[in-house]
């Protein structure tokens, strides 16, 4: 069973477990979904989501604390009814509540995928940061999506043999353009795609985007996604006096957002590796990003995307400009990701790999074999 904490709209981790359950064998793994809702949330779409898509064993209990123990019993009764064997969390909130559910559990197995973690900007969130890593000593599967994660839990003593690299991934059939990228003649447009809050930096995109503004090639702004920084980011444009050139969103269908732009920002300080990134490459447009987290093994600079400096609006105009003036290159660009992403990206594959790692947890030993495990490619 997933057991995920989130707020508001929907992000990466959301998409990865919503779609989780289509790509396994359903003969060997029956697979649930918990949320924990706030209650003061009033933009909470995940059961809409989950329902859309036919997603069969949902549930969510809204919570009024941190460790609220109405909301975690409903959790621990879940578990005993469906029989659950493996509680697979995806957040320092949930890991908490998975080492404490097992406390009475002695036979669940503990599994986490860490997605990566925030900027940190206040001595609570440094708590939470320290506080958050403490229950990943007791799992007994830790899942990075990049390795830079797997390096700062070796750090602090997690064993190695307990994680495992299994980056991101999509559906590239889903995730392919119905029209072909812009070319040479026509107006570029630049968008960004995600949570509006502070390490998301979007405001260097926003003025990146400003010193622009007379380039012939340049399109509009696009910018999706909600966020703690809407209003500040939306009074910039406003000094910046790009009212008519930049548009504003709110939540969108990716697919249809990646269809309408040429160029891909994520000026993040601090990422996983995220999804969007994945998504705009398969949709075949260029991206330029901050080599932080899991990016750089996916954007290799100059091949598959454009690499810029955290938090540099110059190095992030130039580059702009450089794509806006540059066609060809663009264009082999795009291809050189799609390639890419359909290759070593693919969201059955990591499937596979993710349903291996369930069967291997629930795997007996008899006689000094393994039973039930399924063989490494």
């Amino acid at each position: 069973m997933h057991l995920r904490c989130t707020s508001g709209d929907i992000s990466g981790p959301d998409k990865t477990i919503l779609n989780s359950p289509f790509y396994v064998d359903r003969d060997r793994i029956e697979m649930h979904l918990f949320y924990l809702k706030k209650k003061i949330d009033a933009n909470f779409r995940i059961p809409e989501r989950a329902r859309r898509m036919g997603v069969e064993h949902f549930a969510f209990v809204e919570e009024s604390s941190q460790l609220d123990p109405v909301a975690r019993a409903r959790v621990g009764r879940y578990l005993d009814e469906h029989g659950i064997d493996i509680l697979h969390t995806h957040d320092y909130k949930t890991d908490w509540w998975g080492w404490l559910l097992r406390r009475r559990r002695p036979h669940l197995k503990l599994m986490t995928t860490v997605h990566g973690w925030g900027v940190i900007n206040t001595f609570r969130e440094r708590v939470y940061y320290q506080l958050g890593k403490l229950p990943l000593y007791f799992f007994d599967c830790i899942v990075s999506v990049n390795r830079e994660i797997i390096r700062s839990l070796r750090r602090i003593g997690v064993p190695a043999s307990r994680m495992v690299f299994i980056p991101n991934a999509i559906d590239c059939q889903v995730f392919q353009r119905t029209t072909p990228p812009p070319g040479a003649g026509q107006a570029i447009n630049i968008g960004y795609i995600g949570r509006l809050s502070l390490e998301k930096q979007v405001h260097v995109l926003i003025e990146a985007f400003g010193r622009l503004r007379e380039h012939p090639a340049l399109g509009r702004l696009l910018i999706a996604g909600e966020g703690n920084r809407l209003a500040e980011l939306k009074s910039l444009v406003a000094r910046l006096n790009l009212n008519n050139r930049v548009s504003f969103l709110g939540h969108v269908d990716a697919r249809w957002f990646f269809e309408q732009v040429g160029i891909f920002v994520n000026p993040s300080l601090k990422e996983g590796l995220p999804n969007t990134l994945l998504e705009s490459m398969a949709m075949e447009a260029v991206v330029i990003a901050t080599p932080v987290g899991g990016i750089p093994e996916v954007l290799l600079d100059g091949q598959t995307g454009l690499r810029i400096r955290p938090g540099q609006v110059a190095d992030l105009t130039s580059k702009l400009r450089w794509l806006l003036e540059h066609p060809q290159e663009r264009l082999a660009m795009v291809r050189a990701a799609r390639e890419l992403i359909t290759t070593r990206y693919s969201f059955r594959h990591r499937m596979q790999r993710m349903q291996q790692l369930y069967i291997e947890l629930c795997t007996e030993v008899v006689n000094g074999e393994r039973i039930g495990a399924i063989p490494a490619d």
